[in-house]
């Protein structure tokens, strides 16, 4: 289950958050204090126990956490580094402190990339990425004593893992919301679990373009939500879809400079009526 907090020092049970990020400059660790030091040419670096660590260098640097792994003992530290003067999240990098060793990362994700989930579990640290490809559901990279790792999750591979054909979500109890409010079902925190894949940014866009919501209505497959915003119902406007069976969704959203965006599948898997709504910009009852 997430939960909106920056945790610190995490413990033994594997913990899944969405991530807000405190920045500091300093935190402790087993081998003593990790601090971000000023040096040359206005750039800035880490060390652990005074020793600096290679390769992690930026114009500016924070440390925002510091996690337990009781399996092995081990403790990993997240951290991003920004480059140049437009205070762009350029880079991010994990430390893994095992006994006496400090085995760094090479800077990993690109500008703008905010992870959207943490995991931490016994034996490492996994960071969850959006993936620019709807037919990808995330890319991730695992940081454990095997090395960093990188995965490009699949949609089709996530819901293979996750149980049912179409996401393995609880059934949608579809009945009660027939007539309520589009936006009443994005907000409610039971079903908005079922966007627990979607970044929170793409969420928000969506709860933003229903400020006037449409009803919620089924086809007896798929539960529909429409809505668009207020003054620029011709052109910025979102729908979504939730299989009733597998209770997993899908969404579009169209904004006032002409870009659409999907999510949730590729299109060849949406419902024909969420797929016309991507191409077209018309949502039909």
């Amino acid at each position: 289950m997430r939960i909106l907090v920056v945790l610190l020092l995490m413990m033994a049970a594997p913990l899944r958050a969405e991530l807000s990020y405190p920045k500091y400059s300093q935190l402790g660790s087993q081998l003593g204090p990790i601090t971000v030091q000023q040096f040359a040419n206005r750039q800035q670096r880490v060390s652990v126990a005074n020793l600096p660590i290679a390769g992690l260098t930026a114009v500016q640097i924070y440390l925002h956490g510091v996690y337990n792994h009781k399996a092995d003992g081990s403790q990993t530290v997240l951290l991003s580094l920004r480059h140049g003067t437009a205070g762009c999240l350029d880079r991010w990098a994990l430390i893994r402190i095992s006994g006496n060793q400090v085995l760094p990362t090479a800077p990993f994700g690109g500008c703008a990339e905010i992870p959207r989930w943490l995991e931490s579990d016994g034996l490492g640290l996994e960071l969850g990425f959006s993936h620019p490809d709807p037919q990808y559901a995330a890319t991730v990279f695992r940081f454990d004593a095997q090395g960093l790792i990188r995965k490009d999750t699949l949609v089709t591979e996530l819901q293979n893992e996750e149980g049912s054909g179409d996401g393995g979500l609880p059934e949608l109890d579809w009945a009660k919301w027939i007539g309520r409010a589009s936006s009443e079902f994005l907000q409610d925190p039971q079903e908005r679990f079922r966007f627990q894949y979607v970044s929170s940014e793409e969420l928000e866009i969506l709860l933003q373009q229903m400020q006037i919501s449409g009803a919620l209505f089924s086809d007896g497959a798929y539960l529909y939500g429409y809505g668009c915003v207020t003054n620029q119902c011709n052109k910025t406007h979102a729908a979504f879809s939730v299989s009733i069976s597998y209770g997993y969704p899908r969404y579009v959203f169209h904004d006032k400079n002409g870009q659409r965006k999907s999510g949730g599948d590729i299109l060849s898997r949406f419902p024909e009526r969420l797929r016309q709504f991507y191409y077209t910009g018309v949502f039909g009852q």
